[in-house]
Formats: C-alpha cells, sequence, structure tokens
C-alpha cells in the first residue's frame, strides 16, 4: 500500500483569505485588522464620509471573516475624537457585549444618518447638474449622492435618464445622437 501523496503548499498569495486567516490564528484579530489600513472615523456629519467609512469596514469584515462581536470591537477601535465620544455614551444604555454588527449599523444609522441630512442629499442628487465639472467628475458625484437616493435610480434606464438629464447640454445631444460612448449608465 502506497503511502498518501502530501499535499503541497501553496505560496501565501495563492491561498485563500480562509486558509490565511487560519494560519494566523495566534494573531489577534485587531492586528490583523490593523494591517489592512482601515480607515477612521472621527464622527462627521457628512453622509458619504459615514458610508465610505462604512463600507471600507465592511470590505475588510468580508475578507476577514470576522464574527459580529470582532466586526464591533474592530468599528469601535476606529472611533475617532466625536464618534468615540458618542460611542462612550452608547455603552451606558446599551449592553454592548451582545451587540450585533447589524444593531451597531442600526445606532450609528440613527446618530448619523437623520432625516433632514438625508434629505438634504436626495436634493443634492436631484438637483445635480454637471455644470464646469467633467463627465468623470460629475459621474463619480452622480455615484456617491444616488446611494442615497435608491428609489429615485432603482433600474438601469431611471439611472441613464437622470445621468443625462443632468449632463450638459452639448454632451447630452451628442450622446442622444449616439455619437458618444455606451448605451447603458454603467
Amino acid at each position: 500500500m502506497n503511502p498518501p501523496p502530501q499535499q503541497q503548499q501553496l505560496p501565501l498569495p495563492l491561498q485563500s483569505a480562509r486558509d490565511q486567516n487560519e494560519a494566523q490564528v495566534g494573531e489577534p484579530v485587531y492586528e490583523r485588522f490593523r494591517k489592512q489600513r482601515p480607515l477612521t472615523f472621527e464622527g462627521d456629519t457628512d453622509p458619504l464620509i459615514v458610508e465610505e467609512w462604512r463600507c471600507s469596514l465592511e470590505k475588510i469584515f468580508d475578507f476577514m471573516k470576522l464574527i459580529d462581536k470582532e466586526k464591533v470591537a474592530c468599528a469601535v477601535y476606529q472611533m475617532k475624537n466625536n464618534a468615540r465620544i458618542w460611542w462612550d455614551i452608547v455603552k451606558r444604555t446599551v449592553h454592548v457585549n451582545t451587540l450585533t454588527w447589524t444593531g451597531s449599523l442600526e445606532l450609528l444609522n440613527s446618530k448619523y444618518y437623520n432625516a433632514n441630512i438625508l434629505d438634504a442629499e436626495m436634493d443634492e442628487f436631484q438637483e445635480l447638474k454637471q455644470g464646469n465639472s467633467t463627465v468623470i467628475e460629475y459621474a463619480q458625484k452622480f455615484d456617491q449622492l444616488s446611494r442615497f437616493a435608491l428609489g429615485l435610480v432603482a433600474t438601469e434606464n431611471e439611472r441613464k435618464r437622470r445621468f443625462m438629464k443632468g449632463l450638459r447640454s452639448d454632451l447630452a445631444k451628442l450622446v442622444d445622437a449616439g455619437e458618444m460612448g455606451p448605451c447603458t449608465y454603467a
């Protein structure tokens, strides 16, 4: 009987993220998290900054395959200044040891995504025009603000129509005539 063949060890970049995590079991979660260079959050009330912070953390959380308790701890670690003060107040009224990531997002949303701010972002999206911006700058602003107006751009056609509505008229005519670019927004 032949002995079983030995498994070949893949180079680290070719191993799955889960394999890499398992290989680093002895390393504390916060150290592995810090190595990903997560953004900090200082309590800014601009929803775009809050959204960027949240998305950047979730990207790292997915990569590291963290559980809820680890996600909350890592997020709190990245809070500075006003955000940290707010969290210290939250800890007095909420059982943070049992808090899920979804629960912490609900708290964050209630603080930093109040109705007035969301309405202002929606208004800014509805009034967005290219003006003197380049098409790329306009498209980036369109994408950023559209996250707060998903009901207005739920389909590709609605998205394209809104985008075209804000384009400078000389460019919109070229696109409409088929002289520029693809027929989809993306």
